[in-house]
């Protein structure tokens, strides 16, 4: 199990990351989005407020939990992953690597599909098969992707927050199974996208309040 959060506020983002630790806390990473460029951060264990640079538009984390056997920390093998520096992207969830054996990772999956398929997310998701929480940031387009199948991920209007863990804020809502969400950089402000993605239906029950 591995959790996946955003925020645009560094100590929210910090919080976020202590919150996400109870799903894994074995390796971490971060993507850090200024007005001038991106700054990634990876490291095993759960990474510290110290860690997270100021004046970020956005702050994008992944924790892991490894979903095999090996338990060496390795940086290739540590979200978040990148493309030609054009795409950057962490998951969480467990997928089929669909004919791509060579990949480290199962998640490095996804930004070949989204490269492949020119960030036609209503192409790439039928080819996700498992499940998934995840976050993107396209460079091209300046937009922060967010979509989920049979996982958790919830997103709160108000905190300008995302998380795979539930309450971070009052007004929390669970995106829709499949829907894909998205922002631009310049006003962060998630809305549902017109992506229609047929023949895929939630099979798990997913929580949208505690218990």
């Amino acid at each position: 199990m591995c959790g996946i959060f955003g925020s645009n506020d560094k100590r929210t983002f910090a919080e976020l990351a202590k919150k996400n630790a109870s799903r894994g806390d074995f390796a971490s990473g971060f993507l850090s989005i200024f007005d001038n460029g991106l700054r990634t951060h990876k490291q095993s264990g759960v990474f510290e407020e110290s860690s997270i640079p100021n004046d970020a538009k956005y702050y994008l984390g992944h924790v892991r939990a490894p979903t095999n056997s090996t338990l060496e920390y390795k940086s290739n093998e540590t979200h978040p992953f990148s493309l030609k520096d054009a795409y950057y992207w962490a998951h969480n969830g467990i997928l089929s690597k669909n004919g791509y054996d060579s990949l480290e990772v199962d998640s490095k999956l996804i930004g070949i599909l989204y490269a492949v398929h020119k960030g036609n997310w209503a192409f790439v998701l039928p080819e996700l098969n498992g499940t998934y929480g995840i976050w993107l940031y396209d460079t091209y387009n300046q937009k922060i992707y967010l979509t989920r199948g049979d996982n958790t991920l919830y997103y709160s209007d108000y905190a300008k927050s995302f998380s795979s863990c539930l309450g971070f804020a009052n007004d929390i809502k669970l995106l829709g199974n499949n829907e894909v969400w998205e922002t631009s950089l310049d006003l962060i402000d998630f809305k549902r996208s017109d992506v229609i993605v047929e023949g895929k239906k939630q099979k798990y029950f997913i929580p949208t309040k505690h218990e």
